[in-house]
């Protein structure tokens, strides 16, 4: 056998052994488990826009909250995936869900009602669908980002030309039109407030 060869065949069997050796420890190793959540996004019945932000939280302080953001699935609906870990029982602080824990989810910081069976942390736990529904909780917010500002007027102004759907926020004097009138009513809430 050539001293090539022989290098090879000896690079292989070190190689197998290693395996070997190493194989049953990576084997029992383990993935701590971890809860997810999944579903649509709707903003006053229709779908959320793409990239806002979903938290989830428990209610004991210091453990999360976690988050995400809203995505195009392929048939054109907005949904949020949002994967919460199990807490280690191996170590002093929490930093997990534990089974029976409730999440509270919110969208860009606003609240949600859900359609559908509350966010209850299980083991290995898959919640699909878990809708979350957002209706308006500032009036002249058009995009839901939590304030008020010249963005919204943009918003308002491409609700009007009909390129976006008609939402609560973006009605900001409330007469049940989204129209230049609720431009006039977001520009008065920026310079003077709610």
């Amino acid at each position: 056998m050539t001293r090539g060869k022989a290098t090879v065949v000896g690079l292989l069997a070190l190689a197998a052994l290693l395996a070997v050796l190493l194989l049953p420890g990576l084997a029992a190793a383990h993935y701590p488990p971890q809860c997810r959540f999944l579903g649509p996004v709707t903003i006053d019945g229709l779908d959320a826009p793409t990239g806002l932000v979903v938290t989830a939280s428990l209610d004991v302080p210091g453990v999360g909250p976690w988050t995400t953001t809203t995505f195009l699935d392929t048939s054109g609906n907005t949904y949020y995936v949002l994967s919460v870990p199990a807490d280690d029982p191996n170590t002093p602080v929490r930093e997990g869900g534990q089974p029976g824990d409730i999440l509270h989810f919110r969208v860009n910081d606003g609240p949600v009602t859900y359609d559908g069976p509350d966010g209850v942390w299980k083991n290995g736990g898959v919640y699909h669908p878990l809708p979350l529904e957002r209706g308006c909780v500032l009036l002249g917010d058009c995009n839901y980002d939590g304030v008020v500002n010249m963005a919204d007027i943009s918003c308002i102004e491409t609700v009007i030309l009909e390129l976006w759907p008609p939402n609560d926020c973006a009605d900001a004097n409330q007469d049940g039109v989204v129209n230049v009138l609720d431009v006039t009513t977001t520009e008065r809430i920026i310079v003077f407030g709610p």
